[in-house]
């Protein structure tokens, strides 16, 4: 997992990325990596829509699509 998210940070990809928060449910992003902690299992993004950064649990992740460039 750490792999592709560390292919993902160095190619700036823009991510379709699904979450769950606590009490609230799901909740998907348009977003950018921009730092992976192995250490403590989260990772930094850059929510590009609403213009703010929101740390994540690696186990809150539901799902991550790179979308095709086409």
């Amino acid at each position: 997992m750490f792999s592709t998210l560390q292919k993902y940070k160095e190619e700036d990809a823009l991510l379709y990325i699904t979450y769950v928060v606590q009490k609230v449910g799901r909740k998907t992003i348009w977003a950018k990596i921009l730092q992976i902690n192995e250490e403590e299992n989260n990772i930094l993004l850059y929510d590009i829509d609403q213009k703010s950064v929101e740390q994540l649990k690696i186990n809150q992740i539901d799902e991550i699509e790179k979308p095709d460039a086409n």
